[in-house]
């Protein structure tokens, strides 16, 4: 059947090539126009500072400590820019310990302690995203071209270039554009792979899946994509082409056996292909460390943290043991694990030490524009329609059209396998994770366009609304992408009821929030609660910190006043333990029992000597401790109040204000009400 055969629009036209690229040109300058100017706004998310350490220390000494569960490609490719800056300094004091606090101190140094210049920083490494953002704006055009004609193109490309979701990540120094495109670009190959087997065919998808698995450990999730799409190819009994070094032979479709051989042959080659390019990628050296630096012993000692008894921990010492891949891999593995087994999530209301099955799902149906989800809804009646009208004419469905259908296989594969793999994840902390899901999406909408030309008004009429309406929503995000919240969830300004961390709330806002209390602070007394990692010394707010941030840890004791109180919603709403997230009454007890004694304490201060009687009764460690969890009584107490109060600013979607009086303050710290 010839390839125009395939084609899944009845009328698979073509614009003019001329006016063609125009459109393409303008809707990627727009795209580019809305990412870099959106990423002026904002500060550097919680995990930049690690991928731009861990990037920089790999080019400048050979180490890969900083972040071992992102990919060692990502770093360098982020950090490239860097190299070519000669007044760059590499963080001081990373060899000194491991661990993923440790990692954030050195990011945090490498951007704000080193004398470094963040903003030049962190705008080169965000435009390298930039780029690879307009790379899968082309990756989405030409597969839907080829599959829609040039109508469809363009409707897919439009959806892209406006996606709140993909703004939202398109400007960051992180891993999940890069991740999105890589995992799209991969079985766009793989499935050319399996119409005819080629050397070219072979190396260019092995590139791809070579640069995939060196960019993020969630690359194993090709695996059972690629095992899918090749069940299928089997199932559907087309001949294989397959041309090897002048060797030509073509397997008919009933010779299942030998088609599944050749497939599983490439799967071998593929995996040694880039089990070898791994290698290469770590200079041939187990290590993650470099062994002329220092922390060998820390390292040691970081392993047996990781000496679980479950089946993927002893995968993960055998693998260590018998050193098969290098020690970074495995070692970001590791990490991985621990993190899933321990971290908080928040869903509506609702913190849990553990995940929902729906969280995924959740948050593609709140943070996704409407118009998009009622395009692809009518795309899917539209197409169960066609099925059925199909059945009913002939008994079952045509070769031609069940053709039709499997072209669009690998895209509807990569999605379902996706959302199974997020059902089960155990790290609810962002929509960023789910983010692969869209690029196919975008692919499948491209159907659409073939609406326009079909004698029906009122389907293309709607079609033509429901673009200009997803335009609409991506152009009034503006520049608060990572908190677009449609109108099922309240929108921006009640999304922190809904999601916070990365879905909402990354550090991304201390800009937007000095210029708000330039505006509007009058003097007045402030107070942060800030989530992030960012400085807000360095973006010139001065406050009170109700939580300690890498700028300083807030030793000093100050009463809560009347003011300012500015708060990330991650961490109105988030707490590392869940039992701390409501305030119950032996909380009000315990909290009341260390207000008098630090109220002894503050009585004591005014009189020298009284203070150093009082201190030498209990000693210093004696009230640090008291004053430590008093610190955090008297803040937890704080945020249970504020968390039933509605905000009367709200900063980027991202911090909340709240304005209170020194009454107000009195009465909610001594009110004793359960929350």
């Amino acid at each position: 059947m010839s390839e125009k055969a395939l084609r899944i629009s009845d009328s698979c036209l073509h614009l003019p090539k001329f006016a063609e690229a125009g459109i393409v040109l303008v809707l990627l300058v727009i795209h580019v126009t809305l990412a870099v100017g959106s990423m002026l706004h904002k500060s550097p998310t919680f995990d930049e500072g690690l991928n731009l350490s861990g990037g920089t220390i790999i080019w400048r000494y050979g180490d890969y400590r900083i972040l071992p569960e992102s990919g060692v490609m990502l770093q360098r490719y982020l950090t490239l820019p860097l190299i070519f800056m000669d007044e760059v300094k590499c963080p001081d004091g990373f060899q000194k310990s491991t661990g993923m606090d440790w990692s954030f101190r050195v990011g945090y140094d490498f951007l704000y302690k080193n004398g470094n210049n963040p903003e030049k920083i962190v705008f080169a490494s965000r435009l390298m995203v930039v780029i690879l953002s307009v790379f899968l704006g082309l990756t989405i055009y030409l597969w839907s071209r080829n599959l829609f004609g040039s109508p469809g193109a363009v409707v897919s490309l439009l959806l892209y270039a406006f996606s709140p979701s993909i703004l939202a990540h398109a400007r960051f120094a992180t891993a999940d554009l890069t991740v999105a495109f890589l995992l799209l670009l991969a079985v766009l190959l793989l499935w050319r792979l399996m119409r005819k087997v080629t050397p070219a065919r072979i190396g260019w998808s092995v590139l791809a899946l070579i640069l995939l698995f060196m960019c993020k450990l969630s690359a194993v999730m090709i695996v059972p994509v690629y095992l899918v799409m090749v069940a299928l190819r089997i199932m559907i009994r087309r001949p294989l082409p397959v041309n090897i070094f002048g060797f030509r032979i073509n397997i008919p479709g009933r010779s299942q056996v030998r088609q599944l051989a050749v497939f599983l042959a490439v799967g071998i080659v593929y995996a040694l292909l880039i089990w070898g390019a791994m290698w290469t990628a770590y200079s041939f050296r187990y290590s993650m460390l470099n062994p002329d630096l220092r922390g060998q012993a820390l390292q040691v000692e970081a392993w047996k943290g990781f000496s679980g008894n479950d089946t993927f921990d002893r995968m993960i010492s055998f693998t260590h043991r018998n050193r098969l891949v290098p020690e970074s891999f495995i070692f970001g593995f590791s990490v991985l694990k621990t993190l899933m087994d321990y971290r908080v999530a928040f869903l509506n209301g609702e913190l849990r030490e553990g995940s929902w099955w729906y969280f995924y799902p959740y948050t593609i149906l709140v943070k996704t524009p409407l118009p998009f989800l009622a395009l692809l809804l009518l795309l899917v009646c539209y197409g169960s329609g066609w099925i059925v009208r199909k059945r009913l004419v002939s008994g079952k469905i045509g070769r031609r059209a069940a053709m039709r259908i499997y072209r669009l296989s690998p895209l509807f594969i990569l999605v379902a396998i996706y959302l199974l793999f997020s059902v089960f994840s155990k790290m609810n902390i962002g929509h960023r994770h789910i983010l692969p899901v869209y690029p196919p999406l975008f692919v499948l909408a491209g159907a659409a366009g073939s609406f326009f030309f079909r004698r029906n008004l009122y389907l293309g009429g709607a079609v033509a609304l429901l673009l200009i309406g997803d335009v609409f929503t991506g152009v009034r995000a503006y520049p608060d992408y990572l908190a677009y919240f449609n109108y099922l969830a309240g929108g921006k300004a009640n999304a922190y009821r809904h999601l916070v961390d990365s879905s909402l709330d990354w550090g991304q806002d201390l800009p937007m929030l000095k210029k708000w209390l330039d505006k509007h602070g009058n003097g007045q007394n402030v107070y942060l609660a800030y989530f992030g990692t960012a400085s807000p010394d360095h973006y010139g707010i001065k406050a009170m910190l109700l939580s300690d941030t890498y700028d300083r840890v807030e030793n000093r004791i100050f009463p809560l006043r009347g003011g300012i109180y500015a708060i990330s919603a991650t961490r109105l709403q988030l707490f590392i333990n869940p039992k701390h997230a409501k305030w119950r009454t032996t909380d009000e007890r315990e909290y009341r029992l260390l207000d008098r004694e630090m109220r002894k304490l503050i009585i004591a201060s005014r009189d020298t000597d009284s203070f150093r009687k009082i201190i030498a009764e209990k000693g210093d460690k004696y009230w640090g401790k008291v004053g430590n969890s008093w610190k955090q009584y008297r803040n937890r107490k704080l945020i249970a109040g504020l968390r039933r109060r509605k905000p009367d600013a709200n900063i980027g979607g991202s911090i909340l204000i709240f304005r209170l009086s020194d009454a107000e303050i009195r009465k909610l710290m001594n009110g004793k009400e359960q929350q």
